[in-house]
């Protein structure tokens, strides 16, 4: 697995990218300095550099999901989201296993995930549609668990769950998300 090792620290990202918490956003003067200098090819960075954020994905598998994506039937942006949407990873932290989707890959890639009765450790697995997807007996019983499970407001649509179970029931459409990215820009600059 590759990591980035040159990564901000998550708080510097959010604020960046305009996802932070109230009271955490960037100053007046951040925005007046770097307003002029915004080029086209730099918003569009910009929105690719957000996507992998968000997700926790690579420059490598994103490139790999955008070319998929272009080269399927359909509409490529909701193959790309499709094909991220329905990574192992993902999963786990939509179903409310984990708080965030780097702690769902600590525990898909330790081996305390099972997909279809067979333990997986490979994050970017992806689900297809009416595979299980199950947590060990000991982390469902782990506190971090049971009080995200507790947080978790509401479901999405096409997930289902079921005391420490769920399965993807259909694709997720992209209305059905509050993805703060623009897709266009994505697959223009990968695709």
């Amino acid at each position: 697995m590759a990591r980035n090792r040159k990564q901000k620290p998550k708080m510097k990202q959010l604020i960046r990218f305009g996802l932070a918490p109230e009271g955490k956003e960037r100053g007046a003067h951040h925005e007046r300095k770097h307003q002029s200098r915004r080029t086209e090819f730099g918003a569009r960075f910009e929105e690719k550099q957000k996507l992998k954020f968000i997700y926790g994905l690579s420059e490598k598998e994103l490139k790999r999901y955008a070319r998929e994506a272009t080269r399927g039937k359909g509409d490529p942006k909701e193959a790309l989201l499709s094909l991220i949407e329905t990574r192992l990873d993902n999963i786990v932290h939509r179903l409310g296993f984990s708080p965030t989707r780097a702690h769902a890959r600590q525990l898909v890639s330790h081996g305390h995930v099972w997909v279809a009765g067979k333990r997986l450790s490979i994050p970017s697995a992806h689900v297809a549609i009416g595979q299980e997807v199950a947590v060990d007996e000991r982390t469902f019983n782990n506190t971090l668990v049971q009080e995200t499970l507790k947080n978790v407001a509401i479901l999405p649509q096409w997930l289902e769950r079921t005391e420490r179970k769920g399965s993807l029931k259909v694709l997720p459409k992209r209305e059905e998300l509050a993805l703060p990215v623009d897709l266009d820009t994505v697959i223009n600059l990968l695709g």
